[in-house]
């Protein structure tokens, strides 16, 4: 049995416009929490839902400025740090506070605490330096998001055709 065009974009508008609800309200929370610090986070994004209709396909557009992107992205690289402030920080909190960890890594310390800072301190330029692993592209809430509107417009245009078998077999 097939669905009228008007019975299915009633079904999709509703489905739509209570997900857009609740999906806003995550962001919202998401939001609230990233920009608790400077107050921006609330106002920075907006929402735009559009109806189906016999011409249009429903759809819902979240948009954020920029700053919340950045915030999103989490951490970017902030560069590098020279080898001579690695090794003025070393010396300024004492080597012994790497040691412990030094040993542990690799197995035994260097004969002199000078050459312990100079290892560490060329670990931590180098380290800055490495370029960082890509992580995904996808945003994995968005697409558990539309994971949960697809469920739910699976089961609301499902119990949609039964109601139009019942009518349909009480009318014959």
């Amino acid at each position: 049995m097939k669905l009228s065009k008007e019975i299915t974009n009633e079904v999709i508008n509703n489905v739509i416009r209570d997900w857009a609800t609740q999906e806003l309200g995550y962001y919202f929370e998401r939001a609230k929490k990233a920009g608790k610090a400077t107050g921006a986070g609330q106002k920075d994004f907006s929402v735009r839902t559009i109806r189906a209709t016999t011409t249009n396909i429903a759809h819902v557009m979240f948009a954020f400025r920029e700053y919340m992107r950045y915030r999103d992205m989490k951490k970017l690289n902030p560069g590098h740090m020279p080898f001579e402030e690695a090794l003025a920080w070393i010396q300024a909190k004492g080597t012994g506070r790497f040691k412990s960890r030094y040993k542990k890594r690799y197995g035994k310390l260097p004969t002199t605490d000078i050459r312990l800072m100079n290892e560490i301190a060329w670990g931590i330029t180098k380290g800055k330096r490495r370029k960082h692993r890509r992580k995904a592209w996808l945003n994995k809430g968005k697409w558990k998001g539309l994971n949960v509107l697809e469920a739910r417009l699976m089961d609301k245009l499902g119990d949609a055709i039964i109601q139009q078998i019942k009518i349909a077999a009480t009318q014959k």
